[in-house]
């Protein structure tokens, strides 16, 4: 797509084609490159823009009729051209792609309103309004719903791994280009109007292109909790409203007549500044600041919205109705608070609801002051009784509309958000958690846990939790395990400084074993977060373990584990006092490093359903955790198709989920995205707990599940873990060394620092193959598999059947062809040239183009597709218009690599060519999207 100021409409790649309703997405984009190109000859001359169009040009050749000679011209080209010049020839197509998914974001939005202009319209698919279409249409009844709803409650925990490489103002300048073009859909604009708004537009790219996108330095913790804290801010809060908005809208229209209770259906999670696993930064008392922020970001949003809505309620007494109740009330408090009662005299003497509200407001004020004052309010709940006493006087007098408007919305960013806005987990690896406790039972004269085995750690923990009394302090430990303590004690802290319990769960990342949370649960007593009953039973329990299984052995140990849990009586009874919920967290990122894509998602389905059948039998809630991570990779991919392949009656109206990286951004970057993204997360959640479209899989579908994930797994670790030379394919032919230097995130590449893929996290394993475009992760081992199983006899037509059937393998192929259809072994392969060894090139190579062939043509023969994608047009025109447009950076980055490691550490180029290679990171990731 020319970035030039010519024709009405760019020059789409070959294969792209806008269908009808589309329209204005082409023109948007149209318009944005136009800009774009404009801007370019403005400020870096035409000379420049020219070298850009010869670059683009010679990439949309070879990508649609490939030639050797012009590939050998394009890298003679790129090879002529200064670290400088490379810089700003990526950072041009970086910003198109940002520009192209600001466009695509906001055409989403765009047409949700299309589908919302009329009621007469039907409802968008995955959303609310079809599910509750649905639940009518199936016949579901009010009672049963609910009873659904009762049990509903979806939580997005945002965590801030780093796969985010944009930079806050780089996003804010987004924002502010979508408002633009929001702008410019209002009807009747005048000609100065438009003009006004067409240079604003042309304003802010000007200032996108001149701001530096890359960060200056590593972003500390507390800044990944600002980050984190602004999308609360603009937009997440008010797009939950705008949710539960919506379901009280469908289940009035769907359900006229019925009255339904809608309590915490949609709430938050956080991990910034709570999650310790692997990163250094991240100490016990940075979760108190982060709670700290937290709060005050909350009480200042509630202060605003109290204020607003007592500028809002100015009725007259003598007008409407007051409730004997509130005018009580209102006398009470002037009187309690004579210091306070300053805060209403502004107000007529006859509007006694905006009286209450500013002496509301002046309360939460010392709230946010003074927590400690008497004044201030000791929780969310008591704030809640004073909005609920407006709302029942309201409603006493008559005027429920006034009730039901903003008053409610406040009302329930109360009940959601609380004064904590997110629960924070803490989280921290099984390892220096059972070390912390060895050294402290050893302190504690009763010996140390390591050398023990299973059985005798099981029992030593279990005496030492429910014993009557233990020492509030253990002396002389280590730096490593007085740290592992002290953030127990920050979390008790946490309690006892913080109202509503913002810290509930310990996630305990890489759970092994049954002593790997019972080490956990020894670790609380000691601090003070488990009371013993007299009985020696769980008197009192403020903290929840939730154990996070990660890799295939320990997925497939999980039941047993929990089997084990469930049965200690200690253990039990602590579950019992907290809800009688039990959390299980599930790893997608760490499974599918060990085993492969089809290995990963096949282990976590078998886990689920085992893990469901454990807590029936013990009379017991599970409540699943996903760790799902941006990439298909890592288990991402879309939340509604995600959500509804999980094996049936294993949500259950209750499920946690990780929303990561880059993700963030991509999905609540703007109010009318969230409100999409939430709204269709919801919706699958309560279609799949409903039972909706569930299909138990067959036997013979199982039995070729097994097969196929054995195969897979088995071919996947021959290559990954199994070939000597896989690890210096990896290093050369991938930027993984090269990612510590881009900074996008405060934890390290590794968990230990060994030069091996066991110790390297998935999120860089991942990101490193999504930035050379071969995406190995997603589909390395599912070619064989698949084919050998289709050549079977019968085995195609089984195959088919369960890809038309049924939902968990549907969901499995289409993800995989998604991310073969974003991988591009042609520029992969160009990648290789930096290997120096020859032979291994050769031999690794072909193996894993070979794979990636078997995996197209498998895949192709199951969807029945002639093309990948050819079921999902709008993905396929999305990824088809992106990859020319990758291509060149591509290109370059493979330059900038040879050229970054031919130089001397220290020498005055080598920091030229480090900067201009941190630029195609950043410009690959905008171009691919889900990276990590």
């Amino acid at each position: 797509m020319s970035f030039g100021a010519g024709g009405e409409y760019a020059d789409l790649p070959p294969g792209v084609s806008f269908a009808p309703k589309d329209e204005p997405l082409r023109r948007d984009i149209n318009r944005l490159g136009r800009v774009l190109g404009r801007v370019l000859i403005e400020l870096e001359g035409r000379g420049f823009f020219e070298r850009e169009e010869e670059v683009r040009l010679l990439c949309k050749r070879l990508r649609f009729d490939y030639d050797p000679a012009l590939e050998e011209k394009l890298r003679r080209r790129i090879a002529a051209m200064s670290a400088v010049e490379l810089e700003k020839l990526v950072r041009a197509f970086s910003v198109y792609f940002q520009l192209v998914n600001i466009a695509e974001r906001y055409h989403r939005v765009r047409r949700r309103r299309q589908y919302e202009s009329s009621d007469e319209n039907p409802p968008q698919r995955a959303s609310i309004g079809s599910a509750m279409l649905g639940f009518r249409e199936d016949g579901l009844e009010a009672r049963r719903l609910r009873e659904l709803l009762a049990r509903t409650n979806v939580t997005l925990v945002l965590t801030a791994h780093p796969t985010e490489a944009m930079r806050r103002t780089v996003r804010n300048k987004h924002t502010r280009i979508a408002e633009v073009l929001e702008e410019l859909e209002v009807r009747d604009l005048t000609w100065r109007e438009r003009r006004r708004l067409e240079e604003k537009l042309h304003e802010e790219v000007s200032l996108l292109w001149q701001t530096d996108e890359l960060r200056s330095r590593r972003p500390e913790v507390r800044q990944e909790i600002e980050r984190t804290l602004q999308f609360f801010e603009k937009p997440l809060i008010s797009a939950a409203l705008d949710v539960y908005r919506e379901l009280d809208d469908e289940l009035a229209r769907r359900y006229p007549g019925e009255r339904f209770e809608i309590g915490r259906v949609l709430e938050f999670g956080s991990w910034v500044g709570g999650d310790q696993d692997g990163n250094p930064m991240v100490h016990p008392e940075t979760l108190l600041e982060a709670l700290e922020m937290q709060r005050r970001l909350i009480l200042n949003r509630h202060l605003e919205d109290i204020l607003a809505l007592a500028d809002h309620l100015s009725q007259s007494a003598r007008f409407s109705g007051v409730s004997p109740e509130l005018r009580e009330s209102l006398l009470r408090d002037e009187e309690r608070f004579p210091e306070l009662a300053g805060c209403s005299s502004e107000a007529d003497p006859d509007e006694l609801y905006r009286r209450k509200l500013l002496l509301v407001a002046g309360r939460l004020k010392k709230t946010l002051e003074e927590p400690g004052s008497p004044q201030a309010y000791a929780g969310a709940e008591e704030l809640l009784e004073e909005l609920e006493l407006i709302r029942r006087s309201l409603i006493s007098g008559g005027d429920e509309r006034t009730a039901s408007g903003r008053l409610e919305d406040l009302v329930r960013q109360v009940e959601v958000f609380g004064f904590h806005l997110a629960k924070l987990d803490v989280r921290q690896e099984s390892s220096r958690l059972v070390r912390a406790a060895s050294e402290i039972t050893q302190r504690l004269g009763v010996g140390e846990l390591l050398p023990l085995g299973e059985d005798e750690r099981c029992s030593l923990l279990r005496s030492l939790i429910s014993r009557s009394e233990l020492p509030e302090e253990v002396e002389g430990l280590s730096p490593e395990a007085s740290e592992v303590f002290e953030t127990f004690t920050s979390i008790r802290k946490a309690q006892e400084e913080f109202s509503g319990r913002p810290v509930e769960n310990f996630v305990l990342s890489m759970a092994h074993h049954t002593s790997d949370v019972l080490a956990v649960q020894f670790l609380a007593r000691l601090a003070g977060l488990i009371d013993v009953s007299t009985d020696g039973g769980c008197a009192r329990s403020r903290i929840r373990v939730s154990p996070l299984f990660e890799t295939i052995d320990d997925l497939e140990r999980a039941p047993e584990v929990l089997d084990a849990l469930l049965s200690d009586p200690f253990y039990r009874s602590s579950v019992e006092r907290d809800g009688n919920l039990q959390e299980v967290m599930l790893g997608y990122s760490d499974s599918g490093k060990d085993a492969g894509y089809i290995t990963s998602n096949w282990a976590l389905y078998r886990a689920q359903q085992r893990l469901v059948e454990v807590a029936r039998e013990h009379g017991v809630v599970l409540r699943l955790f996903h760790g799902r991570g941006g990439s298909v990779g890592r288990g991402g991919g879309p939340s509604y198709e995600a959500i509804k392949a999980q094996p049936p009656g294993t949500i259950g109206g209750s499920i946690r989920i990780t929303e990561q990286g880059e993700v963030i951004s991509f999905k609540y970057g703007m109010r009318g995205l969230a409100r999409r993204n939430l709204d269709t997360t919801l919706a699958a959640v309560l279609e799949a707990s409903a039972g909706q479209g569930a299909i138990e899989p067959e036997e013979a579908w199982v039995r070729a599940m097994e097969e196929i994930s054995a195969r897979s797994r088995e071919v996947y670790r021959a290559l990954v873990y199994g070939d000597e030379g896989f690890l210096e394919f990896f290093s050369a032919t991938t930027p993984i060394n090269e990612l510590s230097l881009f900074n996008i995130g405060s934890r390290p590449a590794r968990r230990a620092s060994r030069p091996d893929v066991e110790s390297l996290r998935a999120i860089p394993w991942v990101f490193a193959w999504t930035q050379n475009r071969l995406l190995l992760p997603s589909w390395y081992g599912a070619g064989t598999a698949l084919s050998e199983h289709a050549r079977r006899d019968g085995g195609l037509r089984t195959l088919r059947r369960m890809y038309e059937r049924w939902p968990f393998f549907k969901t499995l192929m289409d993800f995989m062809q998604m991310t073969l259809a974003k991988s591009d072994p042609r520029i992969a392969e160009g990648y290789t040239s930096l290997l120096p060894d020859e032979e291994l090139r050769r031999r690794l190579w072909e193996r894993v183009a070979a794979e990636h062939a078997a995996c197209v043509r498998s895949v192709l023969a199951i969807t029945r597709n002639e093309n990948l994608l050819d079921n999902n047009p709008v993905l396929q025109r999305s990824i088809r218009l992106r990859n020319p447009y990758v291509d060149p950076i591509s290109q370059v980055q493979i330059n900038l690599l040879g050229r970054l490691r031919s130089l001397p550490e220290g020498s005055e180029e080598r920091e030229e060519v480090t900067r201009a290679m941190l630029f195609t990171i950043s410009g690959i990731s905008s171009g691919m999207l889900n990276t990590g």
